[in-house]
């Protein structure tokens, strides 16, 4: 199986500090989004945030090309999108609970293990990254519109109705 991107950061994070609400208030990340990426449920995070990482974690540059190279290999755990282990009601609490609250804490397993986005280069179902297309269509330009100097003076009354009589001093553009 190898090396997992999941464990590597739980790793590198654990070296630092016991502390992940801190490391999640120096990256400024949020810490339920933190423990989905330790669990593996949620993708890596931006490189410019795991740069801060491994600032903030004082990684070698060895390390910091691993935990790099971990991200582009990033694979889902097995336990994304299945309900949370420890947040599934007992089939026996329906009596007690009511069929209702019961469902409302069978969806909330799931949420916990419901990735918060999505992987840049993971797609659900391929194992390899689609080819980019060519654009068919070259991004037209809109004319920008010509802006005729003025000095000061009037606006003519018959094009502005409303500067009718004021002095104004730019540019007029073109309608």
């Amino acid at each position: 199986m190898g090396l997992e991107f999941h464990k590597y950061i739980k790793d590198l994070r654990a070296r630092y500090t016991s502390n992940t609400r801190k490391l999640c208030l120096i990256l400024k990340v949020p810490h339920t989004a933190w423990s989905k990426i330790e669990r593996g449920i949620n993708p890596p995070l931006k490189p410019k945030i795991l740069k801060l990482f491994s600032r903030v974690v004082q990684t070698k540059s060895y390390e910091e090309v691993e935990l790099f190279a971990l991200a582009k290999r990033w694979k889902p755990s097995a336990n994304t999108n299945r309900p949370h282990e420890l947040l599934i009601p007992p089939a026996e609490a329906i009596p007690i609970l009511g069929e209702r609250v019961y469902n409302r804490r069978m969806e909330a397993s799931y949420e916990a293990n419901k990735p918060d986005y999505e992987h840049k280069h993971y797609k659900p179902g391929s194992r390899v990254l689609p080819p980019k297309k060519p654009q068919k269509w070259s991004k037209r330009k809109k004319p920008r519109p010509s802006s005729t100097p003025v000095r000061a003076g009037f606006i003519p009354s018959s094009r502005f109705s409303r500067w009718s009589g004021r002095l104004f001093w730019g540019t007029v553009r073109a309608l």
